[in-house]
């Protein structure tokens, strides 16, 4: 009966309805709950981080389906093209900017998020990041 709930909160967080959330002080606690929830499946884990963290014109061109690799994984795979890693860093601290606006910072699944900024964006990029943070 657990996992049936879980599975029916889980089906109402995806696209629009994630991001909306996710990008809510209140809305970003719930869905840091249920990403470290016990309950939840590591391939639903993934498929949350991947929602929040990917473009969605990359993620549709990816053949394979969301969750299926862990995000680490999928950031340094060489199967992207150049202008899709450019998105995917854009895109990534934008969420970052964003996460800092809202005050987000103290949920371990905005954690993650910086770490796959720091790992992909320039020095440069992560200048600016920390320059518009103070």
């Amino acid at each position: 009966a657990q996992a049936q709930n879980m599975k029916e909160i889980l089906g109402r967080f995806s696209g629009k309805n994630l991001h909306s959330t996710f990008y809510h002080r209140h809305g970003c606690k719930v869905i840091n709950g249920i990403y470290h929830s016990d309950v939840v499946s590591a391939k639903e884990k993934r498929r949350i981080l991947h929602d929040i963290a990917m473009p969605q014109a990359v993620a549709l061109q990816s053949a394979e389906m969301p969750g299926s690799r862990p995000l680490r994984e999928l950031l340094k795979s060489e199967e992207h093209s150049v202008q899709q890693r450019a998105d995917i860093v854009a895109h990534l601290l934008e969420a970052a900017e964003r996460c800092v606006d809202k005050e987000l910072l103290g949920y371990e699944l905005v954690h993650v998020l910086f770490q796959a900024v720091t790992e992909l964006a320039s020095e440069t990029q992560l200048t600016e990041l920390g320059e518009k943070c103070m």
